[in-house]
């Protein structure tokens, strides 16, 4: 039998970013006035008949995110008869994941009323005018009105 010894060090970080709900919900009448630009970020606004008036307007889902890094090193030494052998092997990893759950909403249950007077850009977001189901599903009421300068549409990706 050859003896042997073996261990290992090893350290790494993990960075999250959890975001809660944000909501704005009202039963009735909702009217949102922004004077000059907006920027609506993982909320949520619901309400009966809402009105939304922007100069400019960015509606963008937020992702939580986590990222993680391992790094270390395992080192064996093997007693032979004729020699020793030592082995240092390196060790590193790293994992990365972003996924959405706050969906950016602007939802009118009866109407929905969306003026942007210039630049209304939408990444991951939903507006309609829709009723929500007890699962969260949305149906079309088909009152939706959107009167804008011009609309960007953008996928959401980490950073």
């Amino acid at each position: 039998m050859v003896p042997e010894v073996s261990g290992g060090v090893s350290g790494g970080g993990i960075n999250v970013t959890n975001y809660n709900d944000n909501y704005i919900h009202a039963s009735g009448q909702l009217l949102v006035e922004i004077e000059n630009n907006g920027i609506i970020r993982g909320v949520k606004f619901i309400a009966s008949d809402l009105t939304l008036k922007a100069r400019n307007l960015v509606v963008e889902s937020v992702q939580n995110r986590i990222s993680q890094t391992l790094s270390g090193m395992s080192i064996a030494i093997d007693f032979g008869k004729e020699n020793t052998n030592l082995t240092v092997t390196p060790v590193s990893g790293e994992r990365e994941a972003a996924w959405t759950e706050q969906v950016a909403q602007i939802i009118g249950t009866q109407t929905c009323n969306i003026v942007v007077k210039e630049t209304l850009e939408l990444a991951g977001a939903i507006i309609a005018s829709a009723e929500i189901d007890e699962s969260g599903r949305l149906t079309d009421r088909g009152r939706l009105e959107m009167e804008l300068g011009s609309l960007i549409t953008r996928n959401i990706y980490p950073n």
